[in-house]
């Protein structure tokens, strides 16, 4: 499967995705380990047969994304998932997500920096992930301590 991941498909994929709901509707990438399902009729049966379908995202894919996100709320599975929405909503209100707007700009200019000077980076690694780690860890009060990581950044 020809999977087209040029910048022309970054900026718009919507011509990618009908070509895989014509010729691929449900697609195994190795790449990244995961599964890709396009049709909507297909999606809907995914996220209600969650026996079948489970959310569970394994660690052995190569690019280490799949355990990045393995105890997060997007890889649990009902009825632990409503457990943990119904406790992220209550705390993420659009009030209080306004309010920790300055915050997140300024952690993430944080974030960046070390980036740019570097002029290339895994921006899951480096940004998407420690990012909500540490807004949510400050929200429940956790001390933000230093850490060498892989890019020297603070975590």
């Amino acid at each position: 499967m020809d999977v087209n991941h040029s910048a022309e498909h970054q900026l718009d994929p919507f011509p990618h995705y009908e070509r895989m709901r014509e010729t691929a509707p449900v697609h195994f990438d190795e790449q990244s380990g995961s599964w890709h399902v396009f049709r909507y009729d297909d999606v809907q049966r995914a996220l209600s047969e969650y026996a079948t379908f489970s959310s569970h995202m394994g660690g052995d894919d190569a690019s280490g994304t799949g355990q990045l996100f393995s105890s997060s709320l997007i890889a649990t599975d009902p009825p632990r998932h409503r457990q943990l929405r119904s406790l992220v909503t209550q705390a993420f209100t659009p009030k209080a997500v306004d309010a920790l707007a300055p915050r997140i700009a300024g952690l993430t200019d944080e974030l960046l920096e070390g980036i740019a000077d570097r002029g290339s980076a895994d921006l899951i690694k480096e940004l998407a992930y420690p990012l909500p780690v540490i807004v949510i860890s400050e929200l429940m009060g956790i001390p933000r301590r230093t850490v060498s990581g892989s890019n020297g950044g603070p975590m």
